[in-house]
């Protein structure tokens, strides 16, 4: 009797279990349609330039092109890898290291902050970002958090598409842009452990710090880390400085070391003011 009384116990416990795992299972699709549902609550902002023969590339790379074939159902898009707003991956400078296709695809989807010397480099076109701007970036919003991709915003993408303004060039030929700082980029990667950075301008270095002549430190520094970055990013006066999400879609090229992007922003709330 007490045998058939456990085993009847154990039955009961057993589809008790059965009938929860079944629930726990039946809710899952309704909770990611929920999540579908709240995210499109929320404000999206693309980041992305739309690319075309006429947008600024650097000097030394091959003009793009677009060519129309089947009557214009089927275009040929010619252009370097690192064009309009593009990823660089890690072996972009750095042979052996990761490639587009090699990124894990949950990087993709990440924590967004952004850090605003707008102010900075209209006063001072060659200005980078100093480790002071981020300490007293994270005394007003609290520290940049593990695993966060960190934008740089300068409004340089308000000189898009010329490239005579975008590029900023001297009489000399110089570049003139603003970028990021070496002791800043030390304490968000090794410090605070981000997983990528984003800016307006062309390069991650400043326009006076980089070129042919002086290659590109700042750059072959945050890919040695095995970070990912984004280059020529629009809209960013629209992103508040932190509590938003970053999503990035690109094509999945075979030993790609960059090609463009879609990057797009979804922030807490519709009528968020823009940060400024």
């Amino acid at each position: 009797m007490r045998k058939r009384y456990l085993h009847s116990i154990l039955g009961v416990v057993l589809f008790l279990m059965f009938c929860l795992s079944f629930q726990a299972l039946d809710k899952k699709p309704m909770e990611m349609e929920g999540l579908a549902d709240f995210l499109q609550s929320k404000k999206f902002v693309d980041l992305t330039h739309a690319f075309s023969p006429s947008i600024p590339i650097p000097d030394g790379m091959p003009k793009p092109k677009r060519e129309l074939i089947f009557e214009g159902a089927v275009q040929i898009f010619t252009h370097v890898g690192q064009f309009g707003t593009h990823l660089d991956a890690p072996g972009h400078f750095h042979k052996g290291m990761r490639l587009v296709e090699s990124i894990p695809v949950n990087e993709f989807v990440l924590k967004g902050c952004t850090i605003n010397i707008s102010k900075q480099s209209s006063e001072n076109q060659d200005y980078q970002l100093q480790l002071v701007d981020v300490i007293n970036w994270e005394k007003e919003n609290g520290p940049v958090p593990e695993g966060a991709i960190v934008i740089l915003r300068t409004d340089w993408s308000k000189r898009w598409p010329s490239p005579e303004a975008f590029f900023n060039k001297d009489e000399k030929g110089q570049n003139h842009y603003p970028g990021w700082g070496r002791e800043a980029l030390e304490y968000l990667i090794e410090g605070r452990k981000i997983l990528a950075i984003a800016h307006e301008t062309p390069d991650t270095d400043s326009g006076i710090t980089c070129g042919g002549d002086k290659g590109w430190p700042l750059e072959a520094y945050v890919l040695k880390q095995n970070l990912w970055q984004i280059e020529n990013l629009n809209n960013v006066d629209e992103l508040p400085p932190r509590n938003f999400l970053v999503f990035v879609g690109v094509p999945k090229g075979d030993k790609a070391t960059g090609f463009p992007v879609r990057i797009i922003a979804i922030l807490p709330d519709k009528d968020l003011p823009s940060h400024t």
